[in-house]
């Protein structure tokens, strides 16, 4: 049995611990439990509690032993990987990499550096797997330098590396939407106000794009409003809203190939006048443009409400598990089972399987 202790990023040094060099388990042996989190509260006159429960976390682990030189075997001397160079090391202070230490004041400095450097550990001791922070590393020597009496303290943030993501599931904001259809639409009209006299001329080619889209702007508010007023849903207008949001894109795209052949404007004008008219057509060009790139953004986002159970999918990859998923989503491994079913799977689905993670429940 070891004891790996390494570094999850930077320079990725690890210090795995075999032999003698082991924590000690005869008289206090390290304890790797769990804790819930919550509280328990009985009303006034009611026989049964409360409870309001936030989720578990993993209670801290101490470590404790002995290094002595004279334990330093080729068999039971730890390992040392990443460790450029230690000071306490007799002649040569460089190490080789993957070099065992040959003192035990070496382990005692590689675990000073981990614990000032603060960056993430794994922790393995056999079946074990923690991730977290070296909190605290005392010791003692006796016998000048070649005996070492220690204790470590490690806060755990989890059994896998994986972060957990939090996601909240899409959902219809009808006042921003609303707020931005109003705007487009008034920055589109501003636009044809510019051309003043001259609108008329353009009236022939703009006027049936520009009905259009302001049709469908208007359609989308009517609908929006009703839910702002709490009269609907957001869900029952979604279809209507999807074809709407569509409509909006193509009438501002009709609009903007519309205006293409109406720039350089010539006719019986002053050039003062052609060119302020040539300005009015570039202000409603860029507004067309900005309309359909906003629509197909909005079309995107609600497409995602189609499918609302999954938040998103992930392919098995080399020492990726349904527990590391659940961790990385859901911010704890215990719900695996959940996506396991949820998918159909095996507990250990073979690599390159496709795993959609559902939305969990709160």
């Amino acid at each position: 049995m070891e004891l790996l202790i390494a570094e999850l990023d930077g320079e990725a040094r690890s210090i795995t611990l075999k032999g003698r060099s082991m924590p000690r388990t005869d008289e206090s042996p390290p304890s790797f439990g769990l804790q819930q989190r919550g509280r328990i509260n009985y009303p006034p006159s009611n026989p049964r509690a409360d409870v309001s429960l936030l989720g578990s976390v993993w209670l801290p682990t101490t470590f404790q032993g002995e290094w002595d030189d004279k334990f330093f075997s080729p068999k039971d001397a730890p390992r040392l990987v990443g460790f450029k160079t230690l000071d306490s090391r007799v002649g040569n202070t460089v190490v080789p990499a993957g070099d065992n230490a040959r003192r035990s004041i070496e382990l005692v400095e590689a675990f000073s550096l981990m614990l000032r450097i603060g960056r993430e550990l794994r922790v393995e001791w056999g079946p074990i797997v923690r991730v977290g922070i070296l909190w605290k590393f005392d010791f003692q020597p006796t016998n000048g330098q070649q005996h070492w009496v220690w204790t470590m303290d490690f806060e755990w943030t989890g059994d896998t590396p994986f972060r957990p993501i939090i996601r909240k599931p899409t959902r219809i904001n009808a006042r921003s939407l609303f707020a931005l259809l109003l705007a487009l639409l008034e920055a589109v009209r501003k636009g044809i106000a510019l051309l003043g006299k001259f609108a008329e001329l353009y009236a022939a080619k703009v006027k049936a794009p520009m009905d259009a889209l302001t049709n469908a702007i208007t359609g989308v508010l009517e609908g929006l409003t009703s839910v702002i007023n709490n009269a609907i849903t957001p869900q029952k207008i979604l279809g209507d809203l999807k074809a709407n949001l569509t409509k909006i894109k193509l009438a501002a795209k009709d609009l903007l190939r519309a205006l293409n052949g109406l720039v350089d404007f010539a006719g019986p004008t002053t050039k003062r006048e052609a060119d302020q008219a040539n300005y009015a057509i570039l202000v409603i060009s860029k507004e067309a443009i900005r309309i359909a790139a906003n629509m197909a953004e909005r079309e995107q986002e609600l497409a995602k409400l189609d499918t609302p159970d999954v938040q998103d999918q992930v392919i098995i990859t080399d020492g990726l598990t349904l527990r590391d998923i659940s961790q990385r989503f859901y911010g704890t491994p215990n719900d695996w089972i959940f996506i396991a079913q949820f998918n159909s799977l095996p507990a250990a689905p073979p690599t390159g399987t496709l795993v959609l993670v559902p939305y969990r429940s709160s």
